[in-house]
């Protein structure tokens, strides 16, 4: 008979296995757990709850239990499939207490999980503030923007309590980030200059609280931003203080932003200007006078015009200088040689067209030199036309032949105003024959009169 018993044992104990925290069944898979979460401290008497999630690979019917840690404590929870359940307890001592968590399936397999849990001292009833009604913050109280360096004033209702001082305090993000006054009479009104020295940002809001109280108090109802005042441009100096049309100026001041700044020049005759300037340092633009003025056709503009100058941008427009567009210069008359105008070879005896240009101011005459070496060699034509800006010449039989000649035009009124070759020309004997000894004989017999 003993040795049936030892025997059943032994079945019994083939048919159940046990790996680490569970114990199952030989061919059957132990429920799974997958989570367990709680509180970790506790005080004397406060309720925490324990949730622990668990399945069973088989979709059998799982059986959940907890040891507390204390003696005679245990619950029970029997769920179906994929579970997830919470036990709730409280302890009555202060201590250190592993909570243990079984799961059992519907064959006996078994998966188990802890927790610990430290029990402090029992809570202590947390102060009952007085209603807020009491004492009310009414500005800032959400939505305004306070700029720094401002004095903005702060006011609140009295309330029906009797508060004889109250502390402001500053907060940002729900972090205490300065106490404004630490006590000031219960007045309703607190003017406070803003520090340069804040943050810019949009989360803050004021806390009002009675000095001898700290639970009778009330705070802004919704957020406020504080920023960096705008700065409106102004103007100090452009220099130059006066110029043509189109001229490059350079505005110095202060408040001009980065980019989008606006000039306006106003003059008697119009106006215009630069619709986004840039500013590299908040400090000096550089811009350009108008290019022109709207003139009627058949009028004449005059000279010079006193204008007004201002820059504007998103932080406002500044006071208006002074400044003074000045008459364009007058045009300059110039003259240009076009040929010969430099490696031309022309052959004495031969018949040539000189040619030039003009422009400003009509010029009625010239006079045309050659030079050679640099120096006066003839003067070709003396009050010539200078219509039609060509001149033709034969060039004398009685001419050196050489290579550094050049042609010079010049104004007939004021010979000054010239201009001559930009490179030598020559001027050779015509090709050896007949023609070239005739011309030889004749420049001789020139030369032996002293022609």
């Amino acid at each position: 008979m003993k040795s049936k018993v030892l025997l059943a044992v032994a079945i019994l104990s083939a048919a159940f296995l046990a790996v680490g925290g569970v114990a199952f069944a030989a061919g059957n898979l132990p429920p799974v757990i997958s989570g367990v979460s709680g509180p970790v401290v506790l005080s004397v008497g406060q309720a925490g709850t324990w949730t622990i999630s668990a399945s069973d690979p088989e979709n059998g019917v799982l059986n959940y239990s907890v040891l507390w840690g204390e003696p005679a404590t245990k619950s029970a929870a029997p769920v179906v499939y994929i579970q997830t359940t919470t036990f709730t307890h409280s302890y009555t001592k202060q201590g250190n207490y592993t909570v243990n968590f079984s799961v059992k399936d519907n064959v006996g397999s078994i998966a188990k999980s802890s927790i610990t849990v430290n029990v402090a001292g029992p809570t202590q009833p947390a102060p009952t503030p007085v209603p807020i009604s009491s004492m009310k913050v009414t500005s800032p109280n959400g939505g305004e923007t306070l700029q720094t360096g401002s004095t903005q004033s702060i006011i609140w209702a009295k309330g029906n309590v009797s508060v004889a001082s109250v502390k402001i305090e500053l907060l940002k993000g729900g972090v205490l980030v300065k106490t404004i006054v630490t006590s000031t009479l219960n007045n309703g009104i607190y003017k406070w200059a803003v520090p340069t020295s804040l943050a810019v940002g949009n989360d803050y809001y004021l806390k009002i609280s009675d000095v001898k109280n700290v639970n009778t108090f009330d705070k802004s109802d919704n957020l406020f931003s504080i920023a960096k005042p705008v700065v409106a441009p102004a103007i100090t100096n452009i220099s130059p203080a006066a110029g043509v049309l189109g001229a490059k100026v350079t505005i110095t001041g202060s408040g001009f932003t980065s980019t989008g700044n606006q000039t306006m020049f106003s003059c008697p005759a119009g106006g215009g200007g630069d619709t986004n300037a840039l500013s590299a340092n908040g400090k000096t633009i550089s811009t350009a006078v108008i290019s022109g003025f709207p003139i009627p056709v058949g009028s004449q503009l005059s000279y010079p015009q006193k204008c007004t100058v201002n820059v504007s941008n998103a932080n406002g427009t500044s006071k208006s200088v002074s400044f003074t567009i000045t008459a364009p210069p007058a045009a300059k008359a110039s003259i240009a040689v076009i040929s010969p105008n430099g490696g031309e070879i022309w052959q004495i005896g031969s018949t040539q067209n000189i040619a030039w240009s003009s422009a400003g101011p009509a010029l009625s005459n010239v006079n045309i030199y050659l030079y050679k070496a640099g120096k006066i060699a003839k003067t070709i034509i003396a009050k010539a036309s200078n219509a039609k800006g060509t001149w033709s010449w034969k060039v004398p039989i009685n001419i050196a032949a050489g290579n550094d000649y050049k042609i010079r035009v010049a104004n007939y009124a004021k010979t000054t105003l010239y201009d001559e070759s930009d490179n030598t020309f020559s001027i050779v004997k015509p090709a050896a024959g007949f023609l070239g000894g005739v011309t030889d004989w004749f420049s001789s017999l020139l030369n032996a009169f002293g022609k």
